[in-house]
């Protein structure tokens, strides 16, 4: 990159020829600035000076906030434009603007990225300074949807201190491609702020599949990749890793602990470089460790960076000793507001050499598929219901949420009317319409009261038994059934036990267990002494998922002592082929 320093400005800073890329097709500077000018011309009808933004193109968000600093309004980045989240919070807001089918009367809606590309052309390029501060929404400590404002001021502080830590990693022309959301703000600083300031270009494409970051490799040879550690726990054997460490890429992971046995698998290939990083949407970067060591190795503060114990809520003590333990970290950093010291929730324990090991969270705020979320707020959605009297949302051992509901007299009248399953997924279905569907909780429990113990308090422990025994497999409802027929439907419901683990953001019914339950089927249906001996002509079409409603039938061929199955949900082929009996059996 360029010698010598930089404008502090943000907008004499966007000024390089190719700023991102849409699929392989280049975009300008002036491309930028026409598309600022179409989208004022947009809002020159609209009044107001606070607005939400969610727009699924980093191009058009970056066109977006420059033509509402034109216009020396501010901007707030929404997390996601579910239906009920933008209803609730439109309220907050003097306009939003959205590139969703949104109603007219509570929100403006953009044309898509490729309409507004063109008919920018007609628009003179538009370029001002960034004056008003830059919004992010996350869960507070209260449980409550906050925002965090970033001034120009700090954004530019944390791109220099980046640049200043890794830097040097960037050699070439680098590409800044990601699996996180540019609506975040580590997707927003890390993914388009950074090279947008620092003459770099940006994917305007979110990497959404494994096999999506070896195909950006192909484009665009030296890439950086901003993702997280669910995503690259997921992708490592899906990825030739040999082939992309050939160009050094750049791997930056945030939103959680990595777990030991991806950060090994990236490191058998010298090629890339694989850095966490630490922080909160409150503090943007704070710390990173270049995962090529031990998987406990310590955190490091970034440049200008200082660390310390907060020992009361607003007094911090100079760290100096190797034995302080599970003390609260602070920090203060030159893109921290006003120079002062900020006090976070995490535990924190330091060694002699100025790092730090991080040991869990003292707030009700943690982490599911990467995505920041408060338990206190999910229970008051929760208890929003009037079918609801108590709900207790906690993090179980396998990292999933598990939600425990005690419903009021109508919810138990509720649940005999439909059953349980359809009463959980109408309760499902409203929380996600208000949160990220990926946070809402996997797994549920209907009790009759909480357990307490003798003082009146909730028993924790006794809480997270409740989910000890997951029910073991699905519930058939026999549709019909005669000698050598059987059809049967059951929905598949959050508190599978297959659905464990199996993907904790994304949870499908894993094939095997598919199979399992069309041998257990046809033992039941058509009286077999033992299960099938084999298998043959099984396709897997489409993945079966919590929610689904699906249907196996079943036909029996005695005298090819063949099982014929298919599962389908509505229209839709999930499983078939054919179980082989024993002809003997």
């Amino acid at each position: 990159m360029t010698e010598g320093p930089r404008p502090r400005s943000i907008d004499q800073r966007i000024s390089q020829s190719v700023i991102s890329f849409r699929g392989d097709k280049p975009l300008s500077a002036e491309q930028l600035h026409r598309t600022a000018a179409a989208i004022r011309r947009i809002l020159e009808g609209h009044g107001g000076r606070n607005w939400g933004v969610h727009v699924d193109s980093p191009f058009v968000q970056v066109a977006t906030l420059i033509a509402l600093q034109s216009m020396d309004r501010s901007a707030v980045l929404l997390p996601h434009a579910q239906p009920d989240f933008i209803t609730r919070i439109a309220r907050k807001f003097d306009g939003l603007l959205l590139d969703v089918p949104v109603d007219e009367k509570m929100a403006i809606r953009l044309p898509d990225a490729d309409a507004l590309l063109e008919e920018c052309g007609s628009f003179p390029p538009l370029t001002s300074p960034w004056r008003q501060a830059v919004g992010l929404m996350t869960s507070g400590s209260s449980g409550q949807p906050t925002q965090v404002l970033k001034t120009p001021a700090q954004i530019v502080s944390e791109v220099d201190m980046l640049e200043q830590a890794f830097g040097r990693l960037l050699s070439g022309e680098r590409v800044f491609h990601g699996t996180t959301s540019h609506q975040h703000l580590f997707g927003f600083t890390f993914r388009v702020m950074w090279p947008l300031l620092t003459g770099r270009a940006f994917s305007d494409t979110q990497i959404r599949f494994p096999g999506e970051v070896s195909q950006s490799a192909r484009h665009h040879q030296h890439i950086v990749l901003i993702s997280s550690p669910a995503f690259l726990s997921r992708a490592r054997e899906l990825i030739d890793l040999s082939q992309l460490a050939a160009n050094g890429p750049v791997v930056f992971s945030s939103g959680g602990k990595l777990d030991t046995a991806t950060a090994v698998h990236f490191n058998r290939h010298p090629g890339i470089s694989l850095v966490e990083i630490y922080g909160s949407t409150e503090t943007g970067a704070l710390a990173s460790r270049i995962t090529a060591g031990p998987a406990d190795s310590p955190w490091r503060p970034l440049p200008g960076v200082e660390v310390a114990v907060a020992i009361e809520a607003h007094e911090v003590d100079e760290v100096d000793e190797a034995d302080q333990a599970d003390e609260v970290l602070s920090a203060r950093a030159p893109h921290l507001p006003d120079g002062t010291w900020f006090r976070t929730e995490d535990k924190v324990r330091f060694d002699r050499n100025g790092g730090f090991a991080l040991l869990g969270r003292k707030d009700r705020i943690v982490k599911v598929a990467d995505k920041r979320v408060s338990l206190t707020e999910l229970e008051r959605l929760l208890e929003e219901r009037a079918e609801i009297d108590e709900a207790k949302v906690l993090e179980l051992d396998t990292g999933m949420l598990g939600a425990v509901l005690v419903p009021a007299g109508s919810g138990w009248n509720r649940v005999r009317e439909i059953g349980k399953d359809h009463f959980v997924r109408e309760i499902r279905n409203h929380l996600a319409g208000h949160v990220d569907r990926v946070t809402v909780p996997k797994r549920w429990r209907l009790l009759k009261r909480l357990p307490v113990n003798a003082q009146g308090k909730i028993e924790h422990d006794a809480l997270g038994a409740a989910f000890s025994k997951p029910r073991p497999g699905p519930s058939w409802r026999v549709v019909s059934a005669d000698t050598n027929h059987w059809v049967g439907e059951t929905e598949i419901t959050v508190n599978l036990g297959v659905l464990n683990g199996h993907f904790p953001d994304n949870p499908i019914v894993p094939g095997v267990a598919q199979i399992s339950w069309v041998a257990e089927a046809a033992i039941k249906a058509f009286g077999l002494t033992d299960l099938p001996g084999n298998m043959e002509a099984v396709k897997f079409h489409s993945p079966i998922i919590p929610g689904n409603i699906i249907r196996l039938t079943l036909r029996i061929d005695r005298q090819t002592h063949k099982v014929h199955f298919e599962i389908t949900h509505g229209d839709r082929s999930c499983c078939l082929g054919r179980l082989l009996l024993d002809p003997d059996g």
